[in-house]
């Protein structure tokens, strides 16, 4: 699971890829609803196999994943979990000016939203 946010009121991404090859990803952003909460929109899709298992891969070499981070007071933060049966790998990243920073992290990101429809893009 990637989940990504800035400063308040601009968009929160989550992105959950499962083994299966399938695709979630949610958007949080202004408008505020009537229970003042941001509007959330869902996508769901399958994405082929092989396609899932890459972006696994590179996440979990993205070991660049905090480079930047920490550098101003409310920028760009993201949190990355990944979990198999064998192990679990939780990398984090505070308060960076522009993420990602890290060409490993880059690549990761790169690959989620060349599957991802524009306006879900994670940014």
């Amino acid at each position: 699971m990637l989940t990504t946010w800035g400063m308040p009121g601009e968009p929160r991404f989550v992105v959950e890829i499962f083994a299966n090859g399938k695709l979630r990803v949610t958007r949080e952003a202004p408008p505020f609803n009537d229970e003042g909460q941001l509007t959330k929109k869902v996508i769901e899709r399958r994405i082929p196999r092989a396609k899932a298992e890459r972006i696994f891969k590179l996440a979990a070499d993205a070991t660049d994943f905090a480079s930047g981070c920490g550098r101003v007071a409310d920028g760009t933060s993201a949190s990355l979990l990944l979990r198999n049966d064998v192990k679990e790998i939780h990398r984090e990243c505070q308060h960076a000016d522009v993420w990602p920073n890290g060409k490993r992290a880059r690549a990761m990101l790169n690959a989620i939203n060349a599957v991802v429809p524009g306006e879900m893009r994670v940014y």
